[in-house]
């Protein structure tokens, strides 16, 4: 804390300030970085288009190996049916179309629901007319295996899951035994081998069978699933559970609602690798969309985020450490699960994040929770998959934002004063190679949060031109400077918080290979005794 010393004048440090106005933007003062990326484009349409060439097409299907070493997919064409899968290593080398490797008869406009075992070496897949599962060796000379034969009443929203090696699937199955009864419920299948009931839905008085749900499995069980009792009144009584199997089936946490995760698809794990947590996401009637963390020991469930959207691509880390999730107001948000701090990880300035059609969407995380891969397609002939890397330490493709800083400590809460932020960026093919830099606003790590109206601060403009008259990336110093942020007064922000606060800014660098880099910062606005303060008397003030 800073206390005044005897003959302060605050008048006279105003009088003083006057006279250094002049000298305020040569000063320079370090911003932290307080989180940085790479988006690296590892696969791109034009790689895959050696059959009808003349067709677009894009990337509806998508699976990456818990290590991060493998990478597994489906090209389709944009307007027909035709379909083929890859498989490659993560980091785009060894690329190989597999689909003669498809078991004999299945179409390969039929295969679906891709997943890799953890180490990468078995790629499996259904066909979806039949639910037979099969999977591919990942290795020359890619043979095909089969994993279950017949498996019907398969639950699209999580048609199975895997054990770490890949030798068992987890999954909602029917099996009708020698006298030709029906027994519907949850198993565990060896890989080529026979299921074994885990849950039979006969355990749980109900009135239809189809509302039991699979939403997945740790690495070993248990199994978790939605349940509805009274299907024909659920809307006037919410009656969904969620359960987990065990010795008897039990409800996690032990209440109802009118949906648990809607009748969305769920392709990303939303389970704990050892089956202790998973995400839980419910509605009911006209409020917000819930989304907590729960024990599945305890049942305790512990508070993520609410959302009015839908809950995109939930994805929960194997450790249980991190979330991921798109809604409204949140780019593939990072959710530290500790602290709930979320970040997003995608941007408004991702030119890919669009999509056209089919879309594969979002990996899983791996289990190093750095990596997660995009596939999207915004424009014809552009379809391509991004390895998003959240603690990057290789900038061989990517742009690289060194060093950050500002010309003042603080910006007073004034929209008429602006600060000046210069960034120095390095590529490995030379300054010339970065296509632009562009800024965001930051409100506690996201972009533009749900609910809210107007960021923080304002932009005179934010695109990179180099002659000088916009932000501008000097020629051969690779320094880009922006002089026009001021603050948006109309925000929120300076409703809801105390100032003086720091504000987050987000700095995006594309290169011409579309490989792109974002760098968050912060700054403080506002100052205690509200004066304008040019940054060279800042610390006479406080020391005074």
């Amino acid at each position: 804390m800073h206390v005044r010393k005897p003959g302060f004048r605050p008048v006279l440090i105003l009088v003083l300030a006057l006279g250094l106005v002049g000298q305020t933007q040569a000063a320079s003062y370090p911003a932290p970085i307080k989180s940085k990326q790479t988006m690296v484009r590892v696969f791109t349409e034009s790689q895959v288009s050696d059959w009808l060439p003349t067709y677009g097409r894009h990337f509806p299907q998508m699976a990456v190996s818990a290590n991060g070493g493998k990478i597994g997919f489906t090209v389709k064409l944009d307007i027909y049916s035709d379909k083929h899968v890859y498989l490659a290593n993560a980091d785009g080398t060894g690329l190989i179309d597999v689909t003669g490797s498809l078991p004999g008869g299945m179409l390969p406009k039929d295969i679906s629901s891709l997943q890799l075992n953890d180490t990468g070496t078995r790629l499996f897949f259904r066909n979806y007319p039949t639910g037979d599962i099969y999977y591919l060796d990942t290795a020359s000379p890619y043979n095909s295996h089969v994993a279950l034969m017949g498996a019907t009443v398969v639950d699209a929203r999580k048609p199975y899951t895997l054990d770490a090696a890949g030798n068992t699937l987890f999954l909602k199955h029917n099996v009708v035994d020698s006298e030709g009864f029906s027994h519907n419920g949850l198993y565990s299948c060896p890989v080529g081998g026979t299921p074994a009931m885990v849950f039979n839905i006969d355990d749980i008085p109900h009135t239809v069978d189809y509302t039991l749900r699979y939403l997945g499995s740790g690495k070993t069980g248990p199994l978790f699933f939605t349940f509805d009792q009274d299907y024909w009144n659920h809307l006037v009584v919410p009656d969904f559970f969620m359960y987990k199997t065990g010795a008897s089936p039990t409800r996690l946490p032990d209440e109802t609602h009118q949906y648990i995760w809607d009748e969305q698809d769920l392709p990303n794990s939303i389970v704990s690798a050892d089956g202790g947590k998973i995400l839980y996401g419910y509605k009911d009637g006209s409020t917000p969309k819930q989304l907590h963390l729960v024990d599945s020991a305890s049942g305790a469930k512990r508070f993520v985020l609410q959302t009015s959207s839908g809950l995109s691509w939930p994805t929960l880390s194997a450790d249980a450490s991190l979330a991921r999730i798109s809604a409204a107001g949140y780019k593939a948000s990072r959710i530290d699960l500790n602290t709930l701090a979320a970040r997003d990880t995608a941007s408004y300035w991702f030119d890919e994040y669009g999509t056209i059609g089919a879309s594969a969407g979002l990996s899983d995380l791996t289990l190093d929770n750095r990596r997660y891969f995009l596939a999207s397609k915004k424009a014809a002939n552009n379809a391509a998959i991004h390895c998003i890397d959240m603690a990057p330490t290789d900038f061989s493709q990517a742009p690289n934002i060194t060093n950050i800083a500002f010309n003042r400590t603080f910006l007073p809460f004034d929209d008429t004063k602006f600060i000046t932020v210069t960034a120095q960026l390095t590529d490995v093919k030379g300054r010339e190679n970065i296509s632009w830099v562009r800024m965001m606003s930051l409100w506690d790590g996201v972009e533009n949060p749900e609910g809210v109206i107007y960021m923080p601060l304002s932009f005179g403009w934010s695109d990179l031109f180099d002659d000088g008259t916009h932000g501008d990336l000097l020629a051969g110093d690779g320094i880009y400077t922006n002089n026009t942020i001021t603050i948006n007064k109309w925000s929120e922000f300076y409703t809801r918080n105390r100032l003086p606060q720091k504000v987050g800014l987000r700095l995006v660098a594309k290169n011409l290979d579309s490989h792109y880099t974002i760098a968050d910062t912060e700054f403080m606005v506002g100052n205690p005794a509200g004066l304008y303060i040019p940054p060279t008397l800042e610390l006479l003030l406080l020391d005074n």
